[in-house]
């Protein structure tokens, strides 16, 4: 079981993650914001991976991987997006370059998530 922290704004999208994250028997800490994730982050740690949205408000998931490679490098990094204006591959290829371990193009499969979870927690 891990500790997870998933950040996603789409509320539909985020439960989603969360159920199936939660059925595999993960524990997991949702936000739909950033810095809020950011905040629980220097607050408690502790947390195994972070599961991240790219394009959201306030804070987005580039900024938030960055943020979290400054408190914590070790912590696995998850980065996901559907794209926008620019397209999908370029905002993967930036979380990528900005510390996320795997990118995730959105739509994906609850079996694609788990299989990515489980290859990047291996010890």
């Amino acid at each position: 079981m891990a500790r997870i922290l998933l950040v996603e704004d789409d509320d539909l999208v985020c439960r989603s993650l969360r159920m199936t994250l939660e059925a595999y028997g993960h524990a997991v800490q949702s936000f739909a914001d950033g810095r809020k994730a950011v905040e629980l982050l220097r607050q408690q740690g502790g947390f195994d991976v972070v599961i991240t949205d790219i394009l959201m408000p306030d804070m987005d998931g580039l900024e938030l991987i960055r943020a979290v490679r400054s408190l914590a490098p070790d912590i696995r990094v998850i980065a996901m997006s559907g794209g926008g204006r620019r397209g999908n591959q370029d905002f993967l290829q930036f979380a990528s370059t900005f510390g996320a371990d795997v990118v995730l193009s959105k739509p994906f499969t609850g079996e694609a998530l788990m299989d990515t979870l489980t290859e990047i927690l291996k010890p």
